[in-house]
């Protein structure tokens, strides 16, 4: 199989997954919202962003760094070694984080200090597996438990905060419940246990999990830093409603980040494979031209799509998110251009740089941020957004052209052309434009996308 067909074929697989869950959760949105007080869901969105500041402290990204070398590991006991002290390094960190947090929050007035600990190891397991299931290339698998963790997530979540009235607890409560239901799922499937020999642990392969995955650590900090320190900073300047609805503007961009983030994880096992190739300059122009075209329109896609979201389903209090929501969806370009380039990055074993300049791109988002908040108020989150994005754009990109020839089709200007007229046509909001935007928005991705469409319901006709 050629790379772009593994890579397109890994990409479905990830894809299927993430659309159902993702779209399972979105569509969820609406009610867990109504379920919440503006200030509770606020607050439950700041705890989630909270816990994706701590996993990388509580797992030093171990979880990453098993990726890495069990794609290279050819021997059983390797992959044992391997998978054992990586588990070593997952359950310290585990350990220390979460009775940290727990003595955090007894000295505190919020009564969230078991259900936020409940969430913060659920999820920082699933993480774990997830990596897991991608180094021994069960890809399948792990969109299954992409799928499982949405399915229990909405269940409990319903549950708990609906039929039990349990309000922020029920919500970390269900999102733990679902995480861990996946986690149990994939650990019992794969005979992970089979991995585990704790007579195989070794400082020195401990060391060098660590040493690979340490400079991972920063960059995850930073993206974390331009993703969510928003929350805090609207939190202090704005209160916490103002971070309820930022959080639901946040939601629509999320629809592509989370499309592309299944696109990342294929592409850094894919240029992995690809970097030592000959023709590795043709071949990494030709999937960046391809992915940006199709970035582009699933974003007009989105942009059209956002009047329904904000005018006839998501709860009138959130109304306001819709100004704030274009910026957000245009900053997902540029986000998924910079996860390309730190692809590459991985590929030349040099993570080091996803550190370095993720770091550069949360210190202009902070400072952005602070220096517009008390002038344009939740403008200014959205903007320091899209500006630390295409910061980390070009200085990635920069990196890059020194490391080897890069370059990128010139048609790419038309389609993002294109996307302006759509993001202009948004902010006049006019109800039957809207309507005529989204029906050519809807041409727009059928003409990018068709060759893919057609190649997977070939295939998908083809297995039955």
């Amino acid at each position: 199989m050629s790379r772009e067909s593994n890579l397109v074929k890994n990409t479905a697989i990830l894809g299927i997954g993430a659309i159902f869950s993702k779209g399972l959760i979105f569509l969820m949105i609406p009610f867990f919202s109504r379920w919440l007080s503006v200030d509770d869901y606020g607050s439950f969105d700041l705890f989630s962003a909270y816990i994706t500041l701590l996993i990388p402290f509580m797992t030093l990204s171990s979880g990453e760094a098993i990726f890495r070398f069990l794609l290279d590991a050819k021997q059983a006991d390797e992959q044992k070694k391997i998978v054992t002290n990586g588990l070593l390094i997952f359950a310290t960190g585990n350990t220390i984080t979460i009775a940290l947090a727990m003595l955090y929050f007894f000295h505190t007035t919020q009564n969230v200090a078991i259900p936020f600990c409940c969430f913060l190891f659920s999820e920082a397991l699933n993480q774990f597996v997830l990596t897991y299931l991608r180094g021994i290339k069960q890809l399948t698998r792990y969109t299954i438990c992409n799928m499982l963790s949405m399915i229990g997530i909405t269940i409990f979540v319903t549950l708990l905060v609906k039929v039990c009235g349990l309000g922020l607890s029920g919500m970390l409560y269900g999102y733990a419940l679902g995480y861990f239901v996946s986690s149990v799922f994939a650990l019992f499937t794969t005979n992970f246990f089979q991995y585990i020999d704790f007579s195989l642990i070794n400082n020195k392969k401990v060391y060098s999990l660590i040493q690979y995955s340490a400079p991972l650590i920063p960059n995850a900090i930073s993206w974390w830093i331009v993703n969510a320190s928003d929350r805090t900073i609207i939190k202090i300047f704005l209160g916490t409603a103002a971070n309820g609805i930022y959080a639901i503007a946040y939601k629509v961009p999320s629809l592509c980040t989370t499309l592309f983030n299944v696109f990342n994880v294929s592409w850094q096992e894919n240029v992995v494979l690809a970097m030592n190739d000959n023709d590795r300059e043709v071949y990494f122009k030709k999937i960046f031209t391809n992915m940006v075209k199709i970035l582009v329109s699933i974003c007009s896609c989105i942009l059209c799509i956002d009047f329904i979201l904000f005018h006839y389903i998501f709860d009138i209090k959130y109304f306001e998110g819709m100004k704030y929501a274009p910026i957000l969806v245009s900053s997902c370009i540029f986000t998924v251009i910079s996860q390309f380039f730190g692809g590459l990055f991985i590929g030349l074993k040099m993570p080091k740089y996803n550190g370095s300049t993720s770091i550069m791109a949360a210190v202009v988002n902070i400072l952005t941020h602070l220096l517009l908040v008390k002038f344009v108020g939740l403008y200014a989150a959205a903007i320091s957004t899209i500006v630390s994005f295409i910061v980390l754009c070009v200085v990635r990109l920069a990196i890059i052209k020194k490391k080897f020839s890069f370059s990128f089709d010139k048609e790419i200007l038309l389609y993002l052309a294109i996307y302006l007229y759509f993001l202009t046509m948004h902010y006049l909001d006019n109800m039957i434009f809207n309507w005529i935007n989204l029906a050519i928005s809807a041409v727009f991705f059928v003409v990018v996308n068709k060759n893919y469409v057609m190649k997977i319901t070939s295939k998908l006709i083809k297995k039955r």
